[in-house]
């Protein structure tokens, strides 16, 4: 694949992985190579992009190139992109996880 400029965060939980990062690779052009060639990547380890809104939206164009991808999106409950243009040029895409973590137990 070619060169991605992002900060990949892997989060894995138990069997759960997660994959969020800026991959500058336009999921909504799905006839282009780059992303063609994503998405075959995607599908040869099952993975899925649940991300399906713009994440950077100009005056001229709009991109989706903000992803959350997992292995599993039964784990995945929902998704959805935060308006962030005070801040940056891309909107924050989020997820909510149906996972159950452990309560934190102090020792006496």
């Amino acid at each position: 694949m070619g060169a991605c400029s992002l900060k990949i965060i892997y989060y894995y939980y138990y069997y759960l992985l997660l994959v969020t990062g800026d991959l500058n690779i336009d999921v909504l052009k799905p006839n282009a190579p780059l992303t063609k060639q994503y998405t075959d990547f995607l599908n040869m380890f099952n993975l899925t992009q649940h991300v399906q809104k713009p994440t950077r939206v100009t005056p001229h164009s709009e991109t989706l190139i903000d992803h959350i991808t997992s292995n599993d999106s039964k784990l995945v409950t929902h998704v959805d992109v935060l308006p962030c243009s005070n801040v940056s040029d891309h909107d924050a895409p989020y997820a909510c996880l149906n996972i159950s973590a452990e309560r934190f137990v102090r020792n006496a």
